[in-house]
């Protein structure tokens, strides 16, 4: 009897530890399968979320219509410069125009007479008794024609 009851006592101990020891191997089993899937899921290309690709596309749209606008105006831009610098020639080359039309103009006795020699020997300037040509004495002081100094209104508008 004391025998089977040590029987019966070991017989216990060793079902509670083989229990014990398949719940340590159930767990280390789970903790294996974790790992292999964590692996699995590291080692796999990764593609970007859905949400992310559509919003980046949003940002490349919105990114590519900024740098139209941008573009076009760069060009609107060095259209009216050229129209501007354009205007600028034209009027600096009339004003020019004025004053030496203002210079060569004058009532000024002490204008030199240029003789007839250097008028032409025939043609219709050859006449002695036409107009006699004059170069005027150094003329008033001009103002500056230089695009930054201010423009003085025309008078002929």
């Amino acid at each position: 009897e004391e025998r089977a009851k040590q029987h019966t006592a070991l017989h216990e101990e060793l079902q509670r530890r083989s229990a014990m020891h398949d719940a340590r191997h159930q767990e280390l089993q789970d903790l294996v399968a974790r790992g292999h899937a964590a692996r699995a899921q590291h080692d796999a290309p990764r593609a970007p979320p859905a949400d992310a690709v559509s919003e980046e596309r949003a940002e490349r749209i919105r990114h590519d219509s900024l740098v139209e606008r941008v573009d076009s105006l760069q060009r609107t831009v060095n259209i009216f410069d050229s129209v501007i610098r354009k205007e600028i020639d034209e009027r600096t080359n009339e004003y020019t125009r004025i004053w030496d039309a203002i210079d060569n103009h004058t009532h000024d006795l002490s204008a030199q007479v240029i003789t007839e020699r250097f008028l032409p020997s025939d043609g219709p300037c050859a006449r002695r008794e036409g107009p006699q040509w004059s170069v005027p004495a150094p003329g008033p002081w001009r103002p500056s024609m230089e695009p930054s100094a201010p423009m003085p209104s025309s008078p002929l508008r």
